[in-house]
C-alpha cells in the first residue's frame, strides 16, 4: 500500500507537470468511455434487462401462423406473427398441457371523457389470468375475478398508475367511481402498480401505445367472434417443460377444426419479442461505440509512447538505483491508471447527459425504452471500460520503456526507440483504419437515408395539416349522421383563412393505420376470397377531393365526384399497382372487383403514391367514396396557403363548435408525418455520423500530438539541415513524407476492413450499395485530407526555425 501511495503521488506529479497532454489524454478517454458507457445503457435498459414480471423467463409469446398467405407482399412480415380469436383462446386455456396458466389481451382506442377535454386513449382488454399470470399485484383495489370476462361482462375499469395520479390526484379512495369511455360508465375497481406496462407487440401505435386503463374481455360489447384474431396470448411454461413441445400441442389445438396445411402455430420468448426488431440495429451502434473506445484508447497510446522517449534518462536513473523492471512497469501502468480514471469520471458525466440524449433522439417505437437510465450496472460497466482501457492504451509503453535493463547503450537506445517508433505508427494506422471503418458506415447511412428523403412519395407533401377523429357509434349511430357531420366540418373547415382545400379519409399517408383486404376480379361466392389464391389489396373509404387535395395525378377515367352518392351504382378508383397486377394489357376502366363491401366498378386510375413509407414498394390499392359508405373515423386533410400549424387551433375549436365530445388525435403536418417515417433511419445515421465525426477529430489529435513530437525531436537535425541550404518548406515537407506512409495504409487498411464491415448495413441501406465507391472515396479522401492537415500544423513550426539558434544551443 506504501508503494502504491507513493506511485499515486508521483503519478499526479507527471499529470501536472504535463498539464496539456494530460488534459488531451483524459478528455480524449473521457469522450470514448462516456460515448460508450451512454451507449450500454441503451443496450442494457432495453436489450439486457429482465422482463418486470415473476420468472420472466417462463413467459412465451403464443402466435397463429397461416403459412399459405406466406409470399403475399402485403403479408410476407406477418404470416407468422397472427393474433388469436377469444374462442382460439379459450381453446388454448382448456386443452393445454404445458402452461401453468395462459392470458390473452388486445388494446384498442376508446374515447375518454370526464377528466379534461375529450382525448382518445389506448385502452387495454384483459382476461382475468393476465395479471396473475404475470405476477402483478393492483397496489390498489384488485384486479378482475374469472366469472367478469366473457360475452356480457361486467363494466369493470382498472387504471394505470399514471392516470390515477393524473386524473384522480392519486386518491386512495377511488375504488367504486366511475370513468367515461365511449358512452358507457365503468365502475374503478383497481389500480396497477407505477411502471406496469403490456403494450401490444403489433400495431401497437394503432392502437395507441401503452394502455391508460383495463377493462375485462367483453366488457366493450364487441362480439368474440372466431374470425376476429384481436387477442396477443401469454403463456407461463412449465419448469423443464421444452418450447418446442409446446408449440407442437398448440398447433394440434389450432388445427383440430381446420386445414392443418393453412393454420400453425410459433412460440418465442416473451422478452425475445419484445425486443424484435430492435437487437440488431441496437448492438450495430454498439460495435460502431466500441470501435470509437478503441480509437481514443489507440490515441493515448500513441501519444504516450511519444511521452516517454522524453522519459529515458528518468527510467535510466530508477534502474541505477535499484529500481527493477516489475516496479517500473507498475509505476508506468499506476500513471495510465490515474490517466484512465480521471477519463472515466469526465465519461461517466458526459454519459449521463448522453444517454438522456440518445433517449430523447431514439425512435419512439423502442420497447422499455423508459427503463434506460444511468445506475450501478452503468457505472460497473464504466469502471470494467476504465480498467481495460488502462491495459490497452498504458501496457505498450510501459513495456516499451522498461524492455532493457541497459539503458546507456547507445545500440540498445536506438533499438528501443524503433521498436517505440514501430509501435507508434501500429497505433496511429490501426486508429485510421477504425476511423475509415466509422466514415464508411456513416457515409454509406447518410447517402441511403438522402435517397429516402429524396423519393417523391406521388403527393404534394407540403402545406398539408392532418388530424384524426373518430366518430363513436353511440353518437353517430347511422351512415347519415356520420355524412353530415363530416360535410359540415368540410365546409367550416373550408371557410378559414388561410385554407386552400380540405378532404378526408379512412387514413393518410405515413400514418399507423392500415385496411387490408381479400378481392376478387370476378363476382365469385365470398369464400373464395379466403383462399390462398385471393389477393390483398389496402382499402380506403375517401372523400370525392381526396385525389385533388392531395395533388395526386389521375392516369385513366375519371376521378370520384359528388355524384357517387349512397343511391348511385358502387365505383372506385385503383392506383397504378393493382391496375398493372390485374389488368396488364387492358384498361381496367368498366371491370368489376368483388371487395368486402360488394361489387364494384373500376371508373378511373390514379398514380402510386407510398403510404407508410417512401422505401416501401408500391402495392395494389382502391379508394371508394366516402358518400356511398360513411366512415367512423377520419383522417382530415387540410391544404393550407399558411404555415400549417397555424391553422391547427383554428381546425380544432371548428371541430369542438360541432360537436365539443370529439377527441382530436394526431396533429400534425405531413411533413412531420413523412420525417417521422424515417425516425429509424435518422437516428442510425446521425449516431454514427456523431461518432465517425468524434473518431476523426480524435485521430487528429493523435496525429498532431506525434507529429509535434517528431519535430521536437528532429529540431537539432532540421536546423543543421536548414544551416547548410535546405529551405524550410523542403524540411517542412520531410515530416509530411514520413507521416504519408502510416496515413496511406492507415486509409488502405480502413478500406480493406470497412469492406466485409459495411455488408452487415446492407439491410438498412436504400438505393446505395454496401461497396458505394462514391462513399469510399469520400471518406478516404477525407481521412487522408484530414491527416495530412494534422501533420502540417506542426510542421510550419519549421519555418520559424533560426539555425543559428539552433547549432548555439547544441
Amino acid at each position: 500500500m506504501g508503494f502504491l501511495l507513493q506511485d499515486l503521488r508521483f503519478a499526479l506529479r507527471q499529470m501536472r507537470r504535463r498539464p496539456a497532454f494530460s488534459a488531451v489524454a483524459v478528455l480524449a478517454l473521457g469522450i470514448g468511455i462516456g460515448a460508450t458507457t451512454a451507449m450500454f445503457s441503451v443496450v442494457d435498459g432495453v436489450l439486457m434487462r429482465p422482463l418486470p414480471y415473476t420468472e420472466p423467463g417462463q413467459l412465451v409469446a403464443i402466435w397463429q401462423t397461416f403459412p399459405h398467405w406466406r409470399g403475399r407482399p402485403t403479408m410476407e412480415a406477418t404470416w407468422d406473427q397472427m393474433g388469436l380469436s377469444y374462442p382460439d383462446y379459450a381453446d388454448l386455456r382448456e386443452q393445454q398441457t404445458f402452461f401453468s396458466d395462459v392470458a390473452a389481451y388486445n388494446v384498442r382506442p376508446f374515447v375518454l371523457n370526464g377528466l379534461g377535454e375529450p382525448r382518445e386513449v389506448a385502452v387495454g382488454i384483459g382476461t382475468a389470468s393476465l395479471l396473475p399470470l404475470l405476477g402483478i399485484t393492483p397496489s390498489v383495489g384488485r384486479w378482475f375475478l374469472p366469472g367478469e370476462e366473457g360475452g356480457g361482462a361486467p363494466l369493470l375499469a382498472v387504471l394505470s398508475h399514471e392516470i390515477w395520479e393524473s386524473g384522480f390526484g392519486a386518491d386512495a379512495n377511488v375504488i367504486g367511481r366511475t370513468l367515461a369511455l365511449d358512452d358507457d360508465r365503468y365502475t374503478i375497481v383497481g389500480v396497477l402498480p407505477p411502471g406496469f406496462q403490456l403494450e401490444r407487440l403489433r400495431y401497437s401505435q394503432t392502437s395507441g401505445g401503452r394502455p391508460a386503463v383495463w377493462i375485462p374481455v367483453g366488457a366493450d360489447g364487441r362480439r368474440l367472434h372466431p374470425e376476429s384474431l384481436n387477442f396477443e396470448a401469454i403463456g407461463r411454461l412449465q419448469p423443464g417443460r421444452p418450447l418446442a413441445d409446446a408449440q407442437l400441442e398448440a398447433e394440434r389445438i389450432f388445427q383440430a377444426d381446420g386445414d392443418p396445411t393453412k393454420r400453425g402455430a410459433r412460440l418465442e420468448l416473451r422478452r425475445e419479442a419484445e425486443i424484435g426488431a430492435a437487437r440488431v440495429p441496437l448492438l450495430l451502434l454498439f460495435g460502431a461505440v466500441c470501435l470509437l473506445l478503441l480509437i481514443a484508447c489507440g490515441n493515448v497510446g500513441a501519444l504516450l509512447l511519444g511521452e516517454v522517449g522524453w522519459r529515458e534518462g528518468e527510467i535510466a536513473t530508477r534502474s541505477a538505483l535499484g529500481a527493477s523492471r516489475v516496479r517500473i512497469v507498475r509505476q508506468l501502468l499506476t500513471e495510465s491508471a490515474l490517466l484512465a480514471s480521471c477519463g472515466a469520471l469526465v465519461g461517466c458525466l458526459l454519459a449521463a447527459w448522453g444517454t438522456r440524449v440518445l433517449v430523447v433522439l431514439s425512435p419512439v417505437d423502442i420497447s422499455r425504452l423508459d427503463q434506460v437510465g444511468f445506475d450501478w450496472r452503468v457505472l460497473a460497466f464504466a469502471l470494467a471500460v476504465a480498467i481495460a482501457t488502462t491495459l490497452i492504451f498504458g501496457l505498450a509503453p510501459a513495456l516499451s520503456l522498461a524492455r532493457s535493463d541497459n539503458y546507456g547503450s547507445i545500440a540498445n537506445s536506438r533499438r528501443v526507440s524503433r521498436h517505440r517508433s514501430r509501435l507508434q505508427n501500429t497505433a496511429m494506422i490501426g486508429q485510421l483504419a477504425l476511423s475509415m471503418v466509422l466514415m464508411v458506415s456513416a457515409g454509406l447511412l447518410f447517402r441511403s437515408l438522402v435517397r429516402q428523403r429524396s423519393v417523391d412519395p406521388g403527393f404534394r407533401s407540403e402545406s398539408l395539416l392532418t388530424f384524426r377523429l373518430s366518430l363513436p357509434g353511440y353518437r353517430y349511430t347511422s351512415a347519415e349522421q356520420r355524412e353530415m357531420f363530416a360535410g359540415e366540418l368540410q365546409t367550416r373547415l373550408a371557410a378559414l383563412p388561410g385554407v386552400a382545400a380540405v378532404t378526408s379519409s379512412t387514413a393518410l399517408p405515413f400514418t399507423s393505420y392500415s385496411n387490408r383486404g381479400s378481392i376478387s376480379v370476378s363476382s365469385e361466392d365470398l369464400e373464395s376470397r379466403l383462399t390462398s389464391s385471393s389477393p390483398i389489396a389496402r382499402y380506403r373509404v375517401v372523400d370525392p377531393g381526396y385525389f385533388e387535395t392531395l395533388d395526386i395525378p389521375l392516369l385513366a377515367g375519371r376521378l370520384l365526384s359528388h355524384a357517387d352518392r349512397a343511391d348511385a351504382p358502387r365505383v372506385i378508383v385503383v392506383n397504378e399497382s393493382m391496375a398493372r397486377r390485374f389488368w396488364p394489357s387492358e384498361s381496367p376502366l368498366g371491370k368489376g372487383l368483388l371487395t368486402p363491401y360488394g361489387l364494384m366498378t373500376v371508373v378511373g386510375v390514379v398514380g402510386d403514391f407510398a403510404e407508410t413509407g417512401q422505401e416501401d414498394a408500391m402495392e395494389p390499392a382502391l379508394f371508394h367514396s366516402r358518400l356511398q359508405r360513411p366512415p367512423g373515423a377520419l383522417a382530415v386533410a387540410v391544404r393550407t396557403r399558411i404555415e400549417p400549424r397555424l391553422v391547427a387551433e383554428p381546425a380544432m375549436r371548428a371541430v369542438w363548435e360541432l360537436d365539443s365530445a370529439l377527441p382530436i388525435s394526431e396533429v400534425a403536418s405531413m411533413e412531420e408525418l413523412l420525417s417521422r417515417s424515417l425516425a429509424d433511419e435518422r437516428y442510425r445515421s446521425l449516431m454514427v455520423m456523431l461518432f465517425a465525426v468524434i473518431a476523426v477529430v480524435l485521430v487528429a489529435v493523435g496525429i498532431s500530438g506525434v507529429a509535434a513530437r517528431t519535430v521536437s525531436q528532429r529540431t537539432r537535425e532540421l536546423g543543421i539541415r536548414i544551416a547548410l541550404g535546405s529551405t524550410a518548406a523542403r524540411a517542412s515537407s520531410s515530416i509530411l513524407i514520413q507521416a504519408a506512409p502510416g496515413i496511406f495504409a492507415g486509409v488502405a487498411g480502413g478500406i480493406a476492413v470497412a469492406l466485409p464491415c459495411a455488408g452487415l448495413l446492407d439491410r438498412y441501406l436504400f438505393e446505395v450499395g454496401a461497396t458505394d465507391l462514391l462513399t469510399y472515396a469520400a471518406a478516404a479522401g477525407l481521412l487522408f485530407g484530414v491527416s495530412s492537415l494534422a501533420v502540417y500544423l506542426p510542421a510550419r513550426r519549421i519555418a520559424r526555425l533560426d539555425a543559428a539558434e539552433v547549432l548555439r544551443a547544441d
